[in-house]
C-alpha cells in the first residue's frame, strides 16, 4: 500500500501593512504570525538514475495512489513603503510502499521515503494599494530539496541506500489582498518559475478566505497547489502537492 507520513504542521506568516511613504515608521507596520495546517495529496513520479546513490539500480516510485500527505509550511512578508521581501518555506514527507519499479529486478516489499525542504525568497513592489485592496509584483529564487531513503526487498537481494539532491530556480509572481468587509477578506498568490535553469517549470498557487475576529486574531481557510518538473544527474522529479489549508493569524 502506498501511504504518506503526516508531518507535524505549523506555519508562520509575518506581514505588514505599510503607511504612506512620507509617514511610515516602525509603529505603522503590523506583524502577523500564522500557524496553519496544509493537508495535501501528492501526485507524480520520482525516478533515480543508475548509480545516483552509489550502487543503487534505477528505481521509479509513483505517488498517484497516495491518499493523504502533510506539509510543514510557513511564510513571511516584510514591507517597507511600496517595497518589501516575501519568503516561504515548507517541509514535506511521503512514504511509498507500492507502485515501486526496480529496473532489472522485481519489487517484493519495502519502502521509499521522500522528504525535503521547499523555499522561496522574493522581493516585491506594490503596484496598487487603495487602503482595502493591494497587488504586489514579485521576483526571486525558489529552492527545492529531495532526500530519498530507500529500503527495498527483491527475490534475490535487499536494496538499501539514499539519494540527496537539491536545486535552485528563478521565479516571478503576483500577490494580492482584498478586504470584502470589516471582518471578511481574500488573499492569494501565483508563482511561475524554472525557465529551464534547473527545473523545466514550476508553479505555486494559493488562495484563501479570511475571517477577522478582532485586531489580534484572523482565521483563514484556503487551497494550495504546487508542482515541479526537474531532471538531474541523480534523479528525475515530477511531483505535485495540492490540498486545503487552515490557519489562525496573530497580529501584533
Amino acid at each position: 500500500m502506498l501511504r504518506s507520513v503526516l508531518a507535524a504542521t505549523a506555519a508562520a506568516v509575518i506581514t505588514g501593512m505599510p503607511a504612506p511613504a512620507s509617514a511610515q515608521s516602525a509603529d505603522d507596520i503590523e506583524f502577523k504570525l500564522t500557524p496553519y495546517i496544509w493537508i495535501a495529496w501528492p501526485e507524480g513520479d520520482i525516478e533515480t538514475e543508475s548509480g545516483g546513490g552509489g550502487n543503487l539500480p534505477p528505481i521509479n516510485a509513483n505517488f498517484d495512489d497516495v491518499s493523504l500527505a502533510g506539509v510543514f509550511s510557513g511564510s513571511a512578508l516584510a514591507p517597507f513603503q511600496r517595497f518589501g521581501v516575501f519568503g516561504d518555506v515548507s517541509y514535506y514527507e511521503i512514504e511509498a510502499e507500492k507502485n515501486i519499479n526496480i529496473i532489472g529486478d522485481l519489487f517484493v516489499d519495502g519502502t521509499l521515503d521522500v522528504g525535503g525542504l521547499k523555499g522561496m525568497l522574493n522581493g516585491y513592489y506594490r503596484v496598487y494599494d487603495n487602503g482595502r485592496n493591494s497587488v504586489d509584483l514579485l521576483a526571486g529564487i525558489h529552492y527545492l530539496q529531495a532526500d530519498l531513503d530507500i529500503n527495498l526487498v527483491t527475490p534475490n537481494r535487499t536494496i538499501n541506500g539514499s539519494i540527496d539532491d537539491d536545486w535552485w530556480d528563478p521565479v516571478i509572481g503576483v500577490r494580492g489582498e482584498a478586504a470584502i468587509s470589516q471582518h471578511f477578506g481574500l488573499e492569494g498568490f501565483a508563482f511561475y518559475g524554472g525557465f529551464g535553469v534547473s527545473s523545466d517549470e514550476l508553479y505555486d498557487l494559493f488562495a484563501a478566505a479570511n475571517v477577522r475576529f478582532n485586531d489580534t486574531f484572523t482565521a483563514s481557510l484556503g487551497w494550495r497547489w504546487f508542482t515541479d518538473k526537474f531532471s538531474g544527474d541523480r534523479l528525475d522529479y515530477e511531483t505535485s502537492f495540492s490540498g486545503p489549508l487552515a490557519g489562525l493569524e496573530f497580529t501584533f
